[in-house]
Formats: structure tokens, sequence, C-alpha cells
């Protein structure tokens, strides 16, 4: 069930058919007066963020997690600090190597928060970032007259 709704919402985005994938997404939510679940379950974020992001044998995830040492100081990967970014960043922004909209991140920062803690602590303690992350996407803005 859960790899269709992946499915849909993939090819929705990919299609760039906003319509589709805000129907999807608000099938799992719910009424917006109620407090909002996900549409997919965040071991399920988990897994897809780590198969997209971290390359096996590049990053062990499970194993800087566990060895990390409480006296090293995470300021920039703690729960709360992410969350922040989170809700500070714009909801317009394009999707990154994942495909998955910063609107999408944004409903849910907690949820986030808690799959990409553990990405950036390997990134911390291994002095090294994914590939992917490095590039971007430039698009020109063309005014008028010049």
């Amino acid at each position: 069930m859960a790899d269709q709704k992946w499915v849909a919402l993939r090819k929705a985005a990919v299609s760039r058919n906003s319509s589709k994938f805000w129907a999807i997404i608000s099938e799992g939510c719910g009424n917006r007066k109620s407090p909002m679940t996900p549409l997919i379950a965040e071991e399920d974020w988990r897994e897809y963020i780590l198969a997209l992001y971290v390359e096996i044998g590049e990053m062990k995830i499970g194993e800087a997690d566990s060895s990390l040492s409480k006296d090293i100081d995470l300021v920039n990967c703690g729960l709360q600090e992410i969350e922040g970014l989170i809700e500070s960043m714009r909801a317009s922004g394009t999707m990154g190597p994942g495909e998955v909209l910063m609107a999408v991140i944004k409903r849910e920062p907690q949820l986030w928060a808690r799959i990409l803690c553990p990405v950036f602590r390997a990134c911390y303690l291994q002095g090294s970032i994914p590939d992917s992350w490095t590039g971007s996407v430039i698009v020109p803005t063309f005014k008028k007259g010049r």
C-alpha cells in the first residue's frame, strides 16, 4: 500500500502535476483542523532519504549515530536547530535530488528533523557530505528591457 502511494506521489512530482500531488498529500493529512498525520510513514521516509543520500560503505549512519560521543558539541545538527531551519525556509523552494518539495518538509518539521538528524551527524563525524548535495540548479530571471 505504501509503495503505491510512493509511486503515485513520485509520478505527480516528476510530472509537475501539483493538484494530484497535493491531493495525495491531503488524503493522508485529513481535515486541516485536526492534527496532520503523514501519508507516508516515518520509517519509509527515513529509508527513502538514506537510499538517496547515503552510499553504502561511504557513510555508515547507524555506526556514526551509536558511536556519538556525549562530549562532542553537535550544535548544528540538534533536532531543535534542524526544526528551526526547516521552519525558516521558504515553502516555494525547488526540489532537491530526492524530488521532495520543501512545502512537504515544512508541513512536518519534527518528522523531518528526526529523519535528517542521523544523516547530518554522520556528515559531521566523517567530515564529508554526499556528492548529490554539492550540485545546484540556477534559473535565470529575465527582466523586461535587459
